[in-house]
């Protein structure tokens, strides 16, 4: 009987122990860490972990690759749940690891992370248990699907030809550039925050750039100070039903990731026209860490039912600090 052989991206050479999950959770915002060897356990593992935490929003990978067809089933598990997979600062996600990556619904690989391609490769010794017409077939249908699965989560297929142009034990580590070129970042959603001058002062402000996700209703971002105190408005285009749980800031500065509550009493809302502005009160701590982070992403959380949560999240520059900064110094 012919045994079956399945075609795996090359391991780094000192095996890594098997992958485990995490699972972190603050208010309804629950994410998972997923760190080391992919395979078919880990599968089953997110699988579970999906099942039994409704509400999980994302997921951090750290893993050098293991199991292809492992690594493809997770992508499609996270994009079938709406979930964002996210590479964090310093950390890598390669092989079979970059192709769940693919999956989430909103890919980040923040800075200093990475993520990496290479081909895929016949486990050492197939040679001998398969003819080589056998081995041709196999190769040809898992190209023909690692293809479809790379044009399917919304990624350039030339990434495919580039991954399968590096040589199985080297590793193709796309930039900044290259990861949007080729639809691996999710393009940013918003626009970098400019000045506003309203009254005597200024707001930052940044708009939305992209068409929103699934559940993510916001248009429009502005910080200001009035009278000595510190706000973000949110702009939604819907109007969501009953009062929101905590808001949470969460700022990201290299592998430090801060998560702030917000009073529910500190957040305000109203219609103006055909839009829903929330403003939240932020503390001195929250106005500290804003003029430094690297990543920002604001959540006010209302049941799906309700109109779902209203997110933004974005990278800022030295730029944008200096803009916030001004917000909210010279108040309106």
């Amino acid at each position: 009987m012919k045994r079956l052989i399945l075609i795996c991206f090359l391991l780094v050479p000192n095996r890594i122990t098997a992958a485990t999950i995490e699972e972190t959770c603050m208010m309804r915002f629950c994410v998972l860490e997923i760190t080391g060897v992919i395979d078919k356990a880990t599968v089953l593992d997110v699988a579970k972990a999906i099942i039994n935490q409704p509400q999980l929003d994302a997921v951090f990978l750290s893993s050098p690759g293991g199991d292809l067809k492992s690594g493809l089933d997770i992508g499609r598990l996270f994009r079938a749940n709406f979930i964002r997979t996210i590479v964090r600062s310093g950390e890598e996600c390669s092989s079979a690891c970059a192709y769940a990556f693919l999956g989430g619904v909103d890919r980040t690989v923040e800075s200093e992370g990475s993520v990496g391609f290479h081909r895929f490769l016949l486990p050492e010794g197939t040679s001998r248990l398969v003819d080589a017409n056998t081995m041709i077939r196999q190769a040809q249908a898992l190209s023909g699907e690692l293809l479809e699965y790379t044009i399917t989560m919304g990624a350039d297929a030339r990434l495919f030809v580039k991954a399968s142009a590096t040589a199985s034990d080297e590793m193709f580590y796309p930039d900044a550039k290259e990861r949007l070129d080729y639809a691996i970042d999710t393009p940013p959603s918003f626009d970098d925050f400019y000045l506003s001058p309203i009254g005597a002062g200024v707001a930052a402000v940044s708009l939305r750039d992209h068409t929103s996700h699934r559940f993510d209703n916001v248009s429009r971002v502005s910080l200001f100070c009035r009278q000595e105190q510190s706000y973000v408005a949110v702009q939604s285009t819907i109007e969501a039903i009953g009062q929101p749980i905590e808001p949470m800031i969460i700022v990201v500065k290299g592998k430090e990731r801060v998560e702030l509550k917000v009073p529910a009493k500190d957040i305000q809302s109203n219609v103006d026209g055909q839009f829903s502005i929330y403003t939240v009160k932020l503390s001195e701590r929250i106005e500290v860490v804003l003029t430094s982070a690297e990543v920002i992403e604001l959540l006010i959380p209302f049941s799906y039912a309700n109109g779902g949560d209203l997110r933004f999240s974005k990278s800022l520059n030295k730029d944008e600090h200096g803009f916030i900064a001004a917000s909210l110094r010279l108040c309106i």
